[in-house]
């Protein structure tokens, strides 16, 4: 598998030239009057409930390849914190041909102190919970290519190695009998179609976006485990002003066979119900459904206000049984990048359980 981890980063790293030297190349001479264009690296400093006090760096360049609305994206990050954790990720996304493939891929490692509160909404909502410290390694890669219009179709391979220490003697994790406590490699190969019509990838105004994918796991191709995933994502957007506009997202996730417990649907986190810790709530399957104003504030700067509701269950059928699960709270933007509208996101997400600040880049959905 290593091997693989090595091909997926030569692989990155050579789309990633590749755009850079076609920009060069193509990029008009400049002149006294043009402005040159930014490389933002900002510095990072910023404490959540899974992370605690961090500092860190990140990269975002946007690559001009001619178009305004799908332009070319390369994202870096890294940043270590005071519970020992560290975590470095190369993200890049590139189209080709007018726009008609898009590719996108992660190569990924990190080293994460972690809580396990268990499986289902009953052990979420409780106070127990286990100890343990994650160490991981990976890569996702993805193509797409145009149909017709908004409309795409691709495939998709993604490998993931999870290694556990530091697990609370006495609990699940330290018993074995849980799926996955003893870590292992994964491997999936999945399938796509996605219909994109939003005005921007960074801050769409308008459009709608909407994605579904399934994915196989198999022992026969170098995972350690047999399980497949599905997922649909809607999201769509409508300006209200001219400097503001209402985000709405739902979202729906299920998992069968024999997955391990990491791999399981998971609510919370700096994307899907903002306040919660981030894989509190697991099942095999959820929903989720959020809402985002988004308006000006002042020069470089914007607000949101945010709110969400969400829940997981082991089938289906069980996932409006229970009381949902809510969130909300309010976030500052800050745009390194004015242009394309890449933005430094601050979110300050609220729950039953507590408080949760959040400092990203790009937006949430």
């Amino acid at each position: 598998m290593y091997t693989l981890i090595i091909a997926a980063l030569f692989l990155l790293t050579t789309f990633s030239a590749g755009i850079c030297a076609q920009v060069t190349d193509s990029a008009p001479t400049k002149t006294e009057d043009s402005a040159p264009r930014t490389f933002p690296v900002i510095p990072i400093a910023f404490s959540t409930n899974e992370t605690g006090a961090a500092i860190g760096v990140m990269y975002n360049q946007v690559l001009n390849n001619g178009s305004k609305d799908r332009p070319d994206n390369l994202q870096a990050y890294t940043y270590y914190s005071s519970k020992g954790l560290y975590s470095l990720s190369l993200k890049p996304s590139f189209f080709l041909n007018e726009g008609d493939y898009h590719f996108t891929g992660a190569v990924f490692t990190s080293y994460s102190p972690s809580t396990f509160w268990g499986v289902g909404k009953e052990a979420g909502d409780s106070d127990r919970d286990e100890d343990f410290t994650s160490e991981t390694r990976g890569f996702t890669v993805a193509g797409t290519a145009r149909i017709d219009g908004p409309y795409r179709v691709g495939m998709s391979l993604s490998y993931n190695h999870e290694k556990f220490s530091d697990v609370d003697p006495g609990g699940l994790l330290a018993s074995g009998t849980l799926e996955g406590s003893s870590g292992g490699e994964d491997v999936g190969f999945g399938l796509l179609t996605e219909m994109d019509s939003r005005d921007s990838t960074f801050w769409p105004t308008t459009g709608s976006f909407c994605k579904l994918n399934a994915v196989i796991h198999r022992n026969d191709v170098g995972s350690d485990y047999n399980y497949n995933e599905y997922n649909l994502d809607l999201r769509t957007y409508r300006s209200l002003t001219t400097d503001s506009l209402i985000a709405l997202r739902f979202i729906t996730s299920g998992i069968g066979g024999a997955p391990p417990f990491y791999a399981l649907r998971q609510i919370g986190g700096s994307r899907l119900l903002r306040g919660l810790y981030g894989g509190r709530y697991r099942d095999r399957w959820l929903y989720a459904a959020q809402t985002e104003y988004r308006a000006h504030l002042t020069g470089r700067f914007s607000w949101t206000a945010f709110a969400a509701l969400g829940n997981v269950a082991e089938q289906p059928e069980e996932l409006f049984d229970n009381t949902p699960l809510l969130t909300g709270g309010c976030g500052i933007r800050f745009a390194v990048d004015p242009e394309n509208r890449v933005n430094l996101r601050v979110d300050i997400g609220l729950s039953r359980h507590g408080v949760a600040p959040m400092v990203m880049i790009n937006e949430a959905f």
